[in-house]
């Protein structure tokens, strides 16, 4: 957290964002070559974790539009 706040960042405190929404990015090499941002929107139930078959389904419904 020390090396975000250097950075000008106020990193989030650990239990503030629920274990279902915490996840890692796989494009980080991405950002230097082009601008990229990650956005979380909710899309269907709260305990819905992403990457399940039940997730998959929401995005298929208008939610997930």
């Amino acid at each position: 957290m020390e090396a975000q706040r250097k950075r000008g960042r106020e990193p989030v405190q650990l239990g503030v964002v629920s274990e279902v929404i915490a996840a890692s990015t796989d494009f980080g090499y991405v950002s230097y070559r082009v601008p990229n941002i990650h956005p979380l929107i909710k899309a269907g139930a709260e305990e819905e974790a992403l990457h399940t078959r039940d997730f998959a389904k929401t995005a298929s419904t208008p939610a997930g539009d």
